[in-house]
């Protein structure tokens, strides 16, 4: 039968969901998208083994706009009182369990820098599965809080 029926009925979707080769065609279109995911998930795996990123030196959290709605050079300082990147275990320092990342580097230098918190490994760096803030601990400094940042990283 023609597709001249699809486009006079009321209910096009439903005549054409019956048809064999409209099913065909979604049935090649669903392989091949879950093709293409899987393939695209084993390769993320294959080049990012455990970590996302790195190993990079250094790692800063920039404050672009906070809670009260200041941004650019408004910002006198990154609102958050800890910045850093989470290792193999996943969890933050304070959520880890002793010696779950012993064979991951601990920061040199660790600290706010403008609008900025920075962190810094020695040498070889230290890859990252993701990161953690703590935002500020004091009593209001809740609007100085990151509203909008970015996270870089850099072996320079």
């Amino acid at each position: 039968s023609s597709f001249s029926s699809i486009f006079f009925t009321s209910h096009p979707l439903s005549v054409l969901a019956h048809r064999r080769p409209f099913q065909l065609f979604l049935l090649a279109v669903a392989c091949f998208f879950a093709l293409t995911t899987s393939r695209s998930f084993q390769t993320w795996n294959a080049t990012t083994g455990e970590y996302a990123f790195g190993p990079y030196k250094h790692y800063r959290l920039e404050t672009m706009l906070t809670r009260n709605g200041t941004e650019g050079r408004g910002i006198l300082g990154p609102g958050v009182s800890d910045f850093g990147v989470l290792g193999r275990s996943g969890c933050s320092p304070e959520g880890s369990f002793p010696d779950s990342d012993t064979d991951e580097a601990s920061p040199s230098y660790s600290g706010p820098f403008g609008s900025s918190f920075v962190v810094s490994y020695p040498e070889q760096g230290r890859p990252m599965k993701g990161w953690y803030l703590h935002t500020g601990a004091s009593e209001g400094s809740q609007g100085a809080d990151p509203a909008y940042f970015n996270v870089w990283a850099t072996n320079d």
